[in-house]
């Protein structure tokens, strides 16, 4: 089977990988247990979450949950060591970055807390995407000129990505430069990974064309 986890699979493409029965399991159990966390159900997050690592001890995403459930229980020593623990298996998660440095914060490690924020914002700093992500935050915000400059990052970043072209055609049109959207839309086009996105583009070409 084939699952795509994306709710707006229209917006780009991820790769695809194989995953084992047991990630499966943990997955599941992993996502019962967020949702009695946030019921503070506590005893029965915990079950879950137990379930899920048992089931996957590699599955990080279960790690952090853990560590957000002991932090909320007032665990927080409890809290800290599970963090480290998600981090020296994914060293780059950014949640479980962000949830360690969060608890830091709390209790009264704000040095350390700040360095793992840099860290962060370093990493965002040069993922394309992530700027992609602000730059369709500023669109739904109508703020145009903070989009167009996310949008422009991204591709100073990545030249190659449909999603960044994408993201101007949609800000010029907007704002009434439909010459730019199209210049924009083509070059997305350009760039488009399949033809679902080759057609969506040439779609709204047409769009503009009968304008």
């Amino acid at each position: 089977y084939q699952i795509d986890f994306d709710p707006q699979p229209s917006r780009r493409s991820f790769p695809k990988k194989l995953v084992s029965k047991e990630l499966v399991v943990a997955m599941f159990y992993n996502n019962k247990g967020a949702d009695a966390l946030v019921k503070q159900q506590f005893p029965l997050a915990y079950a879950y979450f137990r379930e899920a690592v048992l089931s996957e001890p590699l599955f990080t995403s279960a790690w952090i949950n853990m560590g957000i459930l002991y932090r909320m229980a007032g665990y927080l020593e409890d809290a800290e060591k599970v963090y480290l623990h998600a981090l020296q298996q994914s060293p780059d998660n950014l949640t479980g970055l962000e949830n360690l440095a969060y608890l830091y914060n709390i209790t009264g490690k704000v040095e350390s807390a700040n360095e793992i924020i840099a860290k962060v914002e370093h990493k965002r700093a040069v993922n394309p995407y992530y700027h992609v992500n602000l730059g369709e935050q500023d669109i739904e915000q109508q703020n145009w000129k903070l989009a167009l400059g996310h949008f422009k990052k991204a591709l100073i970043l990545n030249r190659n990505m449909h999603e960044g072209y994408f993201g101007l055609a949609r800000v010029y049109f907007e704002i009434g430069e439909l010459d730019e959207s199209e210049r924009y839309l083509k070059l997305a086009k350009n760039k488009a990974l399949n033809n679902h996105y080759e057609e969506k583009y040439q779609s709204k070409l047409d769009f503009l064309s009968s304008l």
